[in-house]
């Protein structure tokens, strides 16, 4: 080690020390003289320091992909040396390594000096002017690149990324970006089986709070024909469950549209709703497992009789008072079929699960009586699926469904079947 290299190590420690200290008198510091406008300055500022700082980091991690001997340092691979030491994720470990090798620097294996594979993005990063969301579209477009274009080109498409990068968010950048690539690819370098390989749709599973985060990857036959439906059931005021009489059809009225407060994202998952809803409600599924194809929610009476609380006020409900078993009704949508399950005790059959009113009882096995008001918040029911669907959910679902009220004994076996009708609209139904 020569005395340029002891030098550079003082060096580096020496910045490191003052960064921290640095980092904590900034910490330390009062903001009240700052006006707005020079709270943004500073913020800029900022951010263009915490955008240069990777550029050392890539070359501190290239050099140490060159020389460091993962297993002296006491892991398997140099990605699970990094995510042990820096207690990262193994995926966070494998993106610095990658970001390291295409913005670090590189050497022949004779030991000479190579520029950076992405030299002007990398100046970007250093610059402080492209942030990590700017290098992630870089490197996804720089990778499709052609293996056969030319070196020239690819060198100037290289540094038009770069230069794209410095001047838009990375929303405007990742679309100017991917027309470049079409520039320089009109055919692109696809194969058919290798792009349908990719596709997918999953369906994560429910969280604690009941919601679920959907994931998947669209061929653009897939992309295509979704995207006529969401430009139509995704529009503002369009589908919207917060509107007395949402709009499924036709055009929103200019008041609907201007009430909508909804995100894009919310109003595609709407959508979504609406259009689930339409196919179910046109039959033309079939039947899966013998039964038809629609949403069958099933909840006990105990189930419900929790959601519930005494009111004076509440709408009558036929209460069973004959029935040695329990008692409950599913929800109709879109065609739903009865399915039951024995409750395990003297309970009152319960009207759609959990509606009040609406029910049917034959005579001589339920009288009138007052039904509770229902507390929305406590519960859940089950769909054949095994989704959880909150009570409040359910009783809105109930409101405008064609109902089935199945009556058991203690033994499981069926008493009697009822149905009844709401007098909700298609278009509620297929919102609400």
């Amino acid at each position: 080690m020569g005395n340029s290299a002891y030098a550079d190590r003082d060096t580096v420690l020496a910045a490191l020390a003052a960064a921290e200290s640095a980092a904590a008198a900034l910490a330390g510091c009062r903001l009240d003289g700052f006006t707005p406008e020079e709270l943004l300055d500073v913020l800029a500022r900022r951010q263009a320091l915490a955008w240069a700082a990777p550029a050392f980091d890539h070359t501190l991690t290239a050099h140490l992909a060159a020389t460091a001997d993962p297993g002296v340092l006491g892991a398997a691979s140099l990605k699970l040396v990094l995510a042990e030491r820096l207690r990262i994720s193994r995926r966070a470990a494998a993106r610095r390594l990658a970001e390291a090798a295409d913005l670090g620097p590189r050497t022949t294996p004779g030991g000479q000096p190579l520029e950076p594979r992405l030299p002007a993005v990398a100046a970007a990063v250093a610059a402080g002017a492209i942030g990590p969301e700017h290098v992630d579209i870089a490197r996804d477009i720089y990778r499709q690149l052609p293996a056969n274009l030319d070196p020239d080109y690819r060198q100037a498409a290289e540094a038009d990324l770069a230069g794209l990068a410095t001047q838009f968010a990375p929303e405007q950048y990742r679309t100017l970006a991917t027309h470049l690539l079409t520039i320089l690819d009109p055919d692109g370098d696809y194969q058919e089986r290798a792009r349908r390989a990719q596709r997918g749709l999953t369906l994560g599973p429910q969280r604690r709070d009941g919601m679920s985060a959907l994931h998947g990857t669209l061929t653009p036959e897939a992309r295509a024909t979704l995207e006529p439906i969401l430009a139509k059931l995704a529009a503002p005021g369009m589908c919207n469950p917060n509107d007395e009489h949402p709009c499924v059809s036709g055009t929103p009225s200019q008041e609907q549209i201007s009430a909508d407060q909804r995100s894009a994202a919310q109003r595609g998952h709407d959508a979504l709703i609406a259009l689930c809803r339409a196919v179910l409600a046109a039959g033309d599924l079939g039947q899966l497992n013998g039964l038809p194809v629609t949403v069958v929610i099933t909840a006990t009476l105990a189930e419900l009789h929790a959601a519930a609380a005494t009111h004076p006020d509440a709408t009558p409900n036929w209460t069973n008072t004959h029935n040695n078993g329990g008692g409950e009704d599913h929800g109709n949508h879109g065609g739903t079929t009865p399915t039951s399950s024995n409750d395990g005790g003297n309970r009152d059959a319960a009207d759609s699960g959990g509606g009040a009113g609406g029910g049917s009882c034959p005579p001589g096995s339920a009288v009138l009586g007052p039904a509770p008001a229902l507390n929305p918040d406590n519960g859940w029911a089950i769909t054949g699926g095994g989704t959880r669907v909150p009570m409040r959910d359910l009783l809105r679902m109930a409101s405008h469904a064609h109902h089935y009220l199945s009556i058991f004994d203690g033994h499981g076996r069926a008493l009697w079947l009822g149905r009844s009708k709401r007098l909700a609209t298609a278009d509620q139904r297929l919102v609400l």
